[in-house]
């Protein structure tokens, strides 16, 4: 895979993360675009960026707000929820996005070595 197609995955990546209108997250996103597109070049493995896409996903929409709000942010998800659910929530959340996480480094470090060996 050429440099321009690394760029232009990049580029659409980020267009498909514009949804807030911000400069610096579309760019945040171009970045972490050019870094998937460079794993998948490196690895051969779409699998381990999916599931890194995922894990940070997890933890943008979940994990984060659940920590910095938990109550206000579960009551949302779960009306009725007690605050010591609320807290074991988020920390079963945590732990399976950290799961996903290293499972897609592990996928992604295989895949490297698979594709050197």
């Amino acid at each position: 895979m050429g440099r321009q197609a690394l760029v232009y995955g990049a580029l659409v990546f980020a267009v498909l993360h514009i949804g807030y209108f911000s400069v610096p997250a579309v760019l945040f996103a171009f970045l972490l675009g050019l870094l998937f597109a460079y794993i998948v070049a490196l690895s051969g493995s779409l699998l381990g960026v999916a599931l890194l896409h995922s894990s940070i996903n997890v933890v943008q929409i979940l994990v984060v707000p659940l920590i910095v709000q938990p109550v206000t942010a579960f009551q949302n998800l779960l009306p009725g929820a007690t605050p010591t659910e609320t807290i074991t929530t988020s920390i079963v959340l945590l732990i399976l996005a950290g799961m996903t996480f290293i499972a897609g480094w592990v996928l992604l470090l295989l895949g490297y070595l698979a594709g050197r060996a």
